[in-house]
């Protein structure tokens, strides 16, 4: 009988199943067999998901703040770079609606940007601090305390159709709680008409209501006013793990005639704290600890 014919793969000192269809079961491969080179197709289609998946999280990041410490503030003094992180600028904006956001593009502190211009369009201005109502166009340009500003007009900002807002989204509130929240409404430009700005929060990734913290109307004279809400006012944006929004929007149209002022926000903060479990919580962790030590010691007894 001729002897039985031995695989590429055998191995001589070893006799162990071959997975080798050509031999008898007792022997084995020494080595497994090269795999099958990837198909470049497929590692395309790999690469390009790869990078829109990136593109996807990293524009999510930068669309919204995530609070960290006990405190976070904006005073807008990089508008020359663009919006802060978290912040935007909103048109199509009503009671139930965000709105659409609106790219930013009023960056350059020495374009269309002083106090008196009347083009309707978000803006970069010069912040009044520091600064009196008959600053020169110079000195506003020269200002390096800016505030993000708008000069509404009947197409833009101030009709039913076409509501205006100043948007911070946060990413969650988880593990924080005690908020109050602080910023300065800057009159900058009286003119004829008024308008009233509201300050509410909304909860969710689209939400459709929001709760009114303050309304503020324009004034008659130049300056700033400063907008305080307590803890008790936004003890519904507590612990919560969707996004949260902050808006100061105009929501109804202006009253009197004439233009419309020019108005901006500055100075804006939020002060919180870190959310402590009640006394019930830390028992229920202890009882837990002791429970799990008890049955590591029973386990050792045994063995």
């Amino acid at each position: 009988m001729a002897p039985r014919a031995l695989c590429k793969h055998f191995d001589t000192k070893r006799f162990f199943p071959c997975r080798c269809a050509q031999i008898s079961r007792f022997f084995r491969p020494s080595h497994p067999p090269n795999p099958a080179p990837p198909r470049p197709e497929i590692a395309m289609k790999k690469i390009l998901l790869a990078a829109v998946l990136t593109l996807i999280v990293s524009g999510s990041a930068r669309a919204q703040y995530i609070l960290t410490g006990t405190n976070y503030s904006q005073n807008f003094n990089s508008l020359g770079n663009g919006l802060p992180t978290g912040w935007t600028t909103r048109v199509l904006v009503a009671s139930n609606s965000l709105g659409n956001e609106l790219t930013f593009s009023n960056t350059n502190a020495a374009s269309g940007n002083t106090w008196g211009d009347g083009t309707g369009a978000f803006k970069n201005f010069a912040s009044a601090t520091g600064l009196t109502s008959t600053a020169t166009t110079a000195q506003q340009t020269n200002s390096t305390d800016r505030a993000l500003g708008i000069r509404p007009t009947a197409s833009f900002g101030d009709t039913n159709t076409n509501y205006t807002a100043f948007v911070l989204q946060l990413n969650n509130t988880t593990g924080f709680e005690n908020f109050t929240l602080n910023m300065d409404a800057m009159m900058l430009s009286v003119q004829g008409r008024t308008n009233v700005w509201s300050l509410d929060y909304g909860i969710g990734a689209s939400p459709t209501s929001f709760t009114t913290l303050t309304n503020w109307t324009t004034p008659d004279a130049w300056g700033t006013t400063s907008l305080s809400i307590s803890s008790a006012s936004l003890a519904g944006i507590t612990n919560q793990s969707e996004n949260v929004w902050i808006r100061f929007s105009i929501l109804s149209p202006s009253t009197g005639s004439g233009s419309r002022d020019s108005v901006a926000i500055d100075n804006f903060s939020l002060a919180y704290t870190e959310v402590i479990p009640e006394p019930s919580t830390y028992a229920l962790l202890a009882l837990s600890g002791l429970g799990f030590a008890a049955h590591v010691m029973r386990r050792r007894l045994r063995g």
